[in-house]
């Protein structure tokens, strides 16, 4: 007769393989946070020629083309919010803006405010995930 099989060891760890700042949950709410504000300021540099219905829709397109590099590269995990945007994210809100009747000077505006914009969430994002978690507020003070 055949041996009983082995118990099943522990199961793996979720951490295993991962960067300890994609666990945490404060760095995930600053990560979120600054997501959330970035689409604001492009619903409101592209609302007047994007249509605010589909404003998020077009932010969410922008923002994956902006980690096309990052991507294309392997690089494991993918920043949400890379250091070094696409030229990809730049091209593809060029065009919508161009295709829904923007000027071209106003549109090279919009998308170079919006690229310094993913440059400083980066950042913002890099030094919230860099800080000690005892400095990180979980609730803001009017909060706690």
């Amino acid at each position: 007769p055949r041996a009983p099989p082995p118990p099943p060891g522990p199961p793996p760890s979720r951490s295993e393989g991962c960067d300890s700042d994609l666990l945490d949950p404060r760095a995930e709410a600053a990560r979120l946070c600054t997501v959330r504000r970035l689409g604001a300021d492009f619903a409101v540099a592209c609302g007047g020629w994007l249509s605010r219905k589909s404003a998020y829709a077009h932010y969410e397109a922008w923002l994956w083309a902006a980690r096309a590099d990052a991507s294309s590269s392997g690089a494991s995990p993918v920043p949400v919010l890379p250091q070094q945007p696409a030229a990809a994210a730049d091209e593809l809100l060029l065009g919508r803006l161009a295709a829904a009747g923007a000027p071209a000077a106003e549109a090279t505006t919009i998308v170079a405010s919006m690229r310094h914009a993913l440059e400083r969430a980066a950042a913002a994002d890099a030094a919230a995930t860099s800080t000690p978690p005892s400095t990180i507020p979980i609730l803001s003070p009017a909060l706690a």
